[in-house]
């Protein structure tokens, strides 16, 4: 096991992972990126997709200073108002943004805008919060969450399975070892978290505002129950029931990291997000977390009281196998628009890897139930260091799974949201239809004009009608939620197959805006 711990650090550098940690997603902005006014707005509005929790908003001139208003934002669920107390001076604005988002990653970026003189050149600028963070944040999650695997499902394998007697000592060495490992790179992790929400470089993972800033994130008590679960593993050494106990909650505790982000969180209500993914968590521990015990066994005394402990392990492991695959399963189904997406999006690529371990570890799981583990126990001639290596390679076939996992965590899925465009000399009308198939779908309508100037008709409505599957015209009224941006919230669209859209938009009590469009939903 120690020799194979500074794999891991290797293959988190190695293995690709998401090029973007971005999940909240600005939708409008008012002024809009680009746009050039006549005059100072009143106020500054951003609207996110989802959620969000402000970390920092900055307001700049060109000249690098920073002319950030002493009033504070209000923030309600993903939209954020900045009233301007004072009318800002011609000339061009910089707004610096960073959120948090629901599924605990940090998001940042920054738009221009020009007051009385000609639009800034360049559009908004999303991104991490500081690209600097993006592999060593890679590399302390990936370090963290397979040190709590492995210390946690060798404790609970210990607790749940008792093993000979002499093996217990070399066990328990064994996880303290990994639970001090996990709770130095969970503290690491800790500060990274804080200085990405901080907006701190590197060198800031240890300054206060570092902390402070994890602290006050929402994920704080999820991070301070693994801590607390990691120093129990380390220093509980109590016999008897009290003892198996306070490990067994420590080891439960160790575990609880994995409810503190994850796209679970954006797609389900934050208590199921937290519990399925803790349901992943748990399980993948229980099976993992088995294969250097029972590696240890076999070596230490291939009779029958190490028969009788795989024998019990294959009726638990089975539960934990189960478990995994419906756990993961789900998870995949909420996440993935369609089946396609598993070899034409980064993030499914990474899946399909990830699958493909978790297939040879339940291939390596049947060869070792059917064929070597009742030979190398009946004492066949070779079977013994067979069985031992091939336990070698799950585990190492397992790590690469955990470490594919994680990759998961941090890039964003694929959406499968439609986005349509009509735009001409006078207006610029971008409809996002999610999730972009049959059923419900959510029509997000942005108004502007070709210079970015952003549009508050009267009236917005959306025709939809497919003669095809021979349902008539409906008409709905969408309701503005920002500035320039309407929403109907679940646009009838159930039928796959051909739509009929019309875009109606009442820019005043004489003009009347009509814009049509024909699309294709699949199921």
């Amino acid at each position: 096991m120690r020799r194979l711990l500074p794999v891991l650090l290797l293959l988190a550098l190695l293995l690709p992972n998401g090029a973007a940690w971005a999940h909240a997603v600005l939708l409008a902005s008012s002024p809009a990126a680009d746009s050039a006014l006549p005059q100072s707005p009143a106020a500054i509005d951003i609207t996110f997709n989802e959620p969000i929790q402000l970390l920092a908003l900055r307001l700049m001139d060109s000249t690098g200073s920073d002319v950030t208003p002493a009033t504070p934002p209000a923030v309600t669920e993903g939209q954020v108002s900045w009233a301007l107390p004072a009318a800002l001076a011609p000339g061009r604005y910089l707004v610096s943004w960073r959120v948090g988002s629901l599924d605990g990653h940090v998001v940042s970026g920054s738009f221009r805008f020009a007051i009385g003189e000609a639009a800034p050149p360049s559009g908004p600028v999303p991104g991490m919060a500081d690209d600097d963070w993006h592999w060593p944040g890679y590399a302390l999650h990936a370090v963290a969450r397979i040190l709590a695997l492995l210390a946690a499902g060798g404790a609970l394998f210990r607790l749940l399975l008792r093993p000979d007697p002499p093996l217990i000592p070399a066990l328990r060495s064994q996880e303290r070892r990994l639970a001090a490992a996990g709770l130095l790179a969970q503290i690491l992790l800790i500060g990274a978290h804080g200085a990405m929400r901080a907006g701190l470089p590197l060198s800031g993972l240890l300054a206060p505002a570092a902390w402070q800033a994890a602290w006050a994130a929402p994920n704080a008590g999820y991070d301070a129950a693994a801590l607390a679960g990691f120093l129990m593993m380390v220093f509980v050494r109590h016999e008897g029931a009290r003892g198996s106990l306070l490990q067994g909650l420590g080891a439960l505790l160790a575990l609880a990291s994995f409810a503190d982000s994850g796209h679970a969180l954006a797609v389900l209500p934050p208590m199921q997000g937290r519990v399925l993914m803790l349901l992943h968590g748990l399980a993948a521990a229980l099976w993992i977390g088995a294969l250097d015990p029972l590696r240890r066994a076999f070596a230490l005394d291939p009779g029958p009281v190490t028969a009788a402990l795989f024998d019990r392990f294959q009726r638990l492991g089975f539960v934990a196998v189960a478990a995994v695959v419906a756990s993961g399963g789900t998870m995949a189904w909420l996440l993935l628009p369609r089946w396609s997406n598993l070899w034409d999006s980064s993030y499914g690529l990474t899946l399909s890897a990830k699958l493909l371990a978790v297939l040879a570890m339940l291939a390596i799981a049947a060869l070792n139930r059917f064929w070597l583990t009742p030979r190398a126990l009946a004492g066949v001639a070779g079977m013994k260091p067979r069985l031992l290596l091939v336990l070698r390679l799950d585990l190492l076939v397992a790590m690469l799974a955990m470490l594919l996992a994680v990759g998961l965590s941090l890039g964003p899925p694929p959406t499968s949201s439609r986005v349509i465009e009509f735009a001409d000399a006078q207006y610029v009308v971008t409809v996002t239809l999610s999730p972009g198939h049959a059923g419900d779908n959510a029509a997000d309508i942005r108004i502007a004009m070709p210079d970015g100037m952003t549009i508050d008709p009267k009236a917005v409505e959306v025709r939809v009608e497919s003669p095809a599957a021979g349902i008539e015209a409906s008409t709905h009224q969408a309701s503005q939620i920002a500035p320039g941006l309407y929403r109907v919230p679940a646009l009838p669209l159930w039928a796959p197959g051909d739509w009929k859209l019309r875009i109606n938009l009442m820019i005043d009590d004489f003009t009347m805006v009509t814009r049509d469009t024909e699309l294709t939903l699949s199921r």
